[in-house]
C-alpha cells in the first residue's frame, strides 16, 4: 500500500518501503515517521517521531543476548506480558 486517500476532509496517509518491503516511513497529519533495521536479522531497530510533534525523537529498539527486548534498563519479557517464562 502506497497511499491512503481519504474522500473527506481528513489528511491523506502516505507510504515507502525499503527493498526488502519493509515499511521506511509514514507520513500523515503529525509528519513523517521513519523506520531503520538491523542489516543482519532485519529486525526494527529505530523509529524516528515526526519532528513537528515530537522534537524528531527517536525510538530506539535492543535486544539483549537471549534476544529479548530492552527497555531502558529492564528486560522485556514473556512473564511481563502475563505470559508463562520460557527457557532459552
Amino acid at each position: 500500500m502506497a497511499a491512503i486517500d481519504y474522500s473527506d476532509a481528513t489528511p491523506d496517509v502516505a507510504f515507502t518501503y525499503t527493498r526488502l518491503g519493509q515499511q521506511a516511513t509514514v507520513t500523515d497529519a503529525t509528519g513523517t515517521r521513519e523506520f531503520a533495521y538491523s542489516a543482519t536479522t532485519l529486525d526494527l531497530i529505530s523509529e524516528t517521531l515526526p519532528a513537528a510533534l515530537y522534537g524528531g525523537k527517536t525510538l530506539t529498539r535492543t535486544r539483549d543476548a537471549l534476544g529479548r527486548f530492552v527497555i531502558g534498563l529492564a528486560t522485556v519479557s514473556r512473564a511481563l506480558a502475563g505470559l508463562a517464562p520460557t527457557s532459552a
